[in-house]
């Protein structure tokens, strides 16, 4: 499965059980990467997506196939990190506040591409694409 996250330079996720980063540029950079397919997440980051193709489920995880995408923002990736075909990073090089970190090593993870965009709410929003490197 592809994963998708946003994150501070931390990789903090969210502070005080709110997103970090609502940028419209970022939701829209996604669905034109994924225009055919749903994209899997959770009731809470649905609002980002309304007026796309989604699959909402507080257990999209764990329903997603090797094929699927998944937006998370509010989700331990850890279990799921052998099942990662492909992670997309969004970060801004700032520092927040977070008290929900991502739990993958990117150790385990081969940089694919680095790309900047102009963000709606951030002056330069950076594309990581990493794929998993299994043993």
């Amino acid at each position: 499965m592809d994963i998708i996250i946003c994150v501070d330079d931390h990789f903090g996720m969210m502070f005080n059980k709110r997103r970090q980063s609502r940028d419209i540029r970022i939701v829209e950079d996604i669905v034109n990467m994924y225009p055919s397919q749903y994209i899997y997440m959770n009731t809470y980051s649905s609002s980002l997506f309304s007026n796309y193709k989604i699959h909402i489920s507080n257990t999209f995880l764990q329903e997603a196939s090797a094929d699927d995408v998944c937006f998370v923002e509010n989700e331990s990736l850890l279990p799921y990190q052998n099942n990662i075909q492909k992670l997309i990073i969004y970060h801004w090089n700032k520092l927040y506040p977070s008290d929900y970190f991502c739990d993958l090593n990117l150790n385990k993870f081969k940089l694919l591409s680095s790309t900047e965009f102009q963000g709606n709410s951030h002056d330069k929003i950076i594309k990581e694409i990493y794929i998993h490197e299994k043993n």
